[in-house]
C-alpha cells in the first residue's frame, strides 16, 4: 500500500519551481531509451473511479507510469519525486512529496502516486505535473500537464440514491391510436448511481399492468444539477409490452431537487415513429 504525502512549505514550493527551469516534458511517443512519464490520471481515492472533477471533501489520488531505461536505475526509486500543482495562469501553488513502486523486482517501470486527503485542496481549477529526478540524480523529467477541477462540497446537492417514484407518461400523434394514451406508474424506482460534481447519471424502471398487458419502461439518464437544485439533462427509454421490446425514445429532462425529493419532467420523441411523449414523476429517497 502506498502512503499519503504531506504538504510542503511555500519556500519548498518556490525551490521546486526553480528546479523546473529548463526541464523538458516527457514525450509519450518517444523511443524506448528515453525516460518517460506516461498514463497520468486522477482517481477518487486509492482504487476509485477515474475523474477530473472532485469535491473538496473527496480524497484525490494522482497516478502515472514512470519508465527509466537506464540499467543502473532498474528497480531503484528516483532520487526526487514530486507532484506540483499550479493555477491555470501557471503559478505554482502546492508541492507534494510523491511515492513510487516498481511493477516487479528489477523493473524499469514504476507506478508514481500521490494521495491527497479530503479538504487538502481548496475549490478551484488546477494543472498538475509529476517531477522526477532519476536515481543517478542527473536526469530530470516532467509529465505533460493535466487539469482537474475541485468544487466546494456544498456547491451541488448530492442526488445519489434510490427514489420511490410515481408519475405519468402521455403519448400523442402516434399513427396507431391505441398508443395515444396516458400511462400511470406508481410504486416504481429511480436510482441515481453516480455523481461527479454537478454531473449525475442513473437508471430507472417503471412497470404497470394495463388492461392485462404488462407495460415496462426502462430508463437511462444523464444530467447536471446546479447549486440551487435545478436539474437538466437527457433521457433514453426502452418500452416493452409483456416483456417484448416495442420501441425506444429520447427526451430532454428538467426538474428540481430539494431535501430528499426529486421532481422531473420530460419531453421526447419515439425513435422511428411520429409518436411524441411527455412525462412527469416525483418521489423521495
Amino acid at each position: 500500500m502506498h502512503h499519503a504525502p504531506w504538504l510542503k512549505t511555500v519556500a519548498f514550493a518556490l525551490a521546486a519551481l526553480c528546479l523546473l527551469s529548463g526541464v523538458a516534458g516527457a514525450d509519450p511517443t518517444g523511443s524506448a531509451n528515453v525516460i518517460q512519464i506516461l498514463n497520468v490520471r486522477t482517481l477518487k481515492g486509492i482504487g476509485g473511479s477515474e475523474q477530473r472533477t472532485f469535491l473538496t471533501t473527496d480524497p484525490i489520488t494522482f497516478e502515472a507510469t514512470y519508465y527509466d531505461p537506464n540499467p543502473p536505475c532498474a528497480g531503484v526509486a528516483p532520487s526526487i519525486l514530486q507532484l506540483l500543482l499550479f493555477n491555470l495562469e501557471g503559478q505554482l501553488l502546492f508541492t507534494f512529496i510523491a511515492g513510487s513502486e516498481a511493477f516487479s523486482e528489477g523493473s524499469k517501470s514504476r507506478l508514481l502516486f500521490a494521495d491527497l486527503n479530503p479538504n487538502i485542496l481548496p475549490a478551484g481549477d488546477y494543472q498538475h505535473v509529476f517531477l522526477v529526478r532519476d536515481c543517478t540524480g542527473v536526469n530530470i523529467v516532467v509529465s505533460e500537464p493535466q487539469t482537474i477541477r475541485v468544487v466546494g462540497a456544498s456547491a451541488f446537492p448530492d442526488l445519489r440514491g434510490t427514489y420511490a417514484v410515481a408519475g405519468t407518461v402521455t403519448q400523442s400523434i402516434c399513427p396507431n391510436p391505441i398508443f395515444n394514451n396516458t400511462f400511470v406508474f406508481t410504486g416504481d424506482t429511480l436510482t441515481i448511481t453516480t455523481q461527479d460534481g454537478p454531473n449525475f447519471s442513473g437508471t430507472g424502471q417503471f412497470m404497470e399492468s394495463i388492461s392485462g398487458v404488462t407495460v415496462r419502461v426502462d430508463l437511462i439518464f444523464v444530467g447536471m444539477v446546479n447549486a440551487s437544485g435545478q436539474l437538466s439533462g437527457n433521457l433514453n427509454t426502452s418500452l416493452f409490452f409483456n416483456n417484448v421490446f416495442s420501441d425506444s425514445s429520447t427526451a430532454t429532462i428538467n426538474g428540481s431537487f430539494s431535501g430528499n425529493t426529486i421532481s422531473i419532467t420530460a419531453s421526447g420523441q419515439v425513435l422511428g415513429s411520429a409518436c411524441t411523449f411527455t412525462a412527469s414523476l416525483s418521489g423521495s429517497r
